[in-house]
């Protein structure tokens, strides 16, 4: 617990300003919106055209894209909670960086068998189709998350061995050594990491060469071989992105010599560099790169504008790009604070037991909680109708319907509040020892 409080005291000494928070997460969101938005592009043209859902190639790029959406939105959430809750429940905290391990795991796994498939295409052309087939490739992503597996999932039996019950009921700032305090485990996970890096690396040069010494061969495509070495090149690109969080102290040191009055800015900055930016780089290079992919993409691209500008009202009523963003930006601003507000006062509800065992905050504080989520929700069907346009009925239901049931549970509540407050005024004036 040292550790754990050793981190809030930093937070609360180095706290942001509203207006920088607001300015932060306002950021962080948008790009998150942003990467996750094209990704999701990518999957979609994926999953609509056989060419590429049977080319193992393509399933072992979409496995990385929607890894890397998972971590993306991890991060993302943890660092609006870091802002919001400040510490979380400490079983809460342990599924997400669990998960986060997961997912920083499997990446340069990941890399490791793009690249021996690429290595195959080129040296064993005759046997690809053989030896890469797609019940292969899916049961080789499964051996990925299982390797993963074996890797983390330690960690947590570890924990819960030598951690107290206790501390898996209490509230921690979430990070991965404040969750996981044995220093042995942190060392073991760097090992088990650095170990996954130096497998792909020599992955990645021993095809690199083999391809190299392919291409001079006179029975070899010179073209397609030097594609493929630019492609293992771009690989080995990916995997120094995901080296880059092993520079975050030193990056972290740097920035705080230069700035050091600008502690958080400098966090926010490592943040941006370290988790969200890779995520956009790796996949957008590759999947835009690859000329196939590139096509179908743009071919489904024009098809949605198409079936957009049909619509007469949607075309008579469109807001221009920049309207768009501005509105979109104004109602997340909005949403972030009114929610942020709302935590805060939650927060203080369940800190003090004067309030969580009185009527009247109970009732507050469950209209608090059901505002949260109609606005949570109108604002998430907002975003959607400008970037998706429309959504999968049975999506539309479910959001549909649980606005309905916020919505008609807000008069009911007030009318709950009500007769708690003309209650407790009776008792007060009629029968005094009522209320003792």
């Amino acid at each position: 617990m040292n550790v754990s409080s050793t981190n809030v005291t930093l937070v609360i000494q180095y706290r942001d300003s509203f207006a920088k928070a607001m300015t932060k997460n306002v950021i962080v969101v948008a790009l998150g919106i942003s990467i996750n938005y094209i990704n999701a592009n990518l999957i979609h043209t994926f999953r609509k055209h056989q060419i590429l859902n049977t080319n193992p190639r393509y399933i072992l790029f979409i496995h990385l894209v929607v890894n890397d959406m998972i971590q993306l939105t991890l991060t993302i959430a943890l660092f609006l909670l870091s802002y919001t809750l400040h510490s979380i429940n400490v079983s809460l905290c342990c599924f997400f960086i669990l998960l986060a391990l997961f997912t920083t795991e499997n990446t340069p796994l990941n890399l490791a068998c793009m690249v021996a498939e690429c290595y195959v295409a080129v040296c064993l052309p005759l046997r690809h189709a053989q030896i890469c087939t797609v019940r292969r490739i899916y049961l080789l992503m499964g051996l990925i998350w299982a390797t993963s597996a074996v890797s983390v999932m330690p960690d947590l039996f570890i924990s819960l061995a030598i951690e107290p019950l206790a501390f898996f009921h209490s509230r921690i700032f979430c990070l991965p050594h404040t969750m996981l305090r044995n220093p042995h485990l942190i060392k073991k996970r760097d090992v088990s990491y650095v170990v996954f890096l130096v497998v792909v690396w020599l992955t990645i040069l021993y095809a690199y060469f083999r391809i190299m010494i392919a291409a001079r061969a006179a029975n070899t495509d010179a073209k397609n071989a030097k594609r493929a070495m630019n492609t293992v090149l771009l690989h080995g690109i990916q995997l120094l992105l995901c080296m880059s969080a092993y520079v975050a102290p030193l990056l972290k040191q740097f920035l705080v010599f230069l700035f050091p009055e600008n502690y958080t800015d400098t966090l926010f900055a490592c943040y941006i560099i370290i988790q969200v930016l890779p995520r956009f780089i790796s996949t957008i290079i590759y999947g835009l790169r690859d000329k196939t992919f590139r096509t179908y993409l743009a071919k489904d691209l024009i098809c949605k504008v198409s079936i957009v500008t049909s619509i007469y009202l949607v075309i008579q009523y469109r807001d221009s790009f920049a309207k768009a963003v501005t509105k979109n930006v104004i109602v997340v601003a909005l949403g972030i604070s009114i929610n942020y507000i709302n935590a805060n006062l939650i927060q203080i509800f369940r800190k003090h037991q004067i309030f969580n065992t009185n009527p009247r905050y109970i009732l507050f504080i469950h209209l608090v909680v059901n505002d949260m989520i109609q606005l949570t929700l109108t604002i998430a069907l907002f975003l959607l109708s400008y970037i998706l346009h429309s959504i999968n009925v049975s999506l539309c239901c479910f959001f549909v319907l649980l606005a309905l049931f916020t919505t008609e549970n807000t008069p009911l509540n007030l009318a709950c509040m009500v007769a708690e407050w003309r209650h407790t005024t009776q008792s007060r004036v009629y029968v005094p020892l009522h209320l003792q």
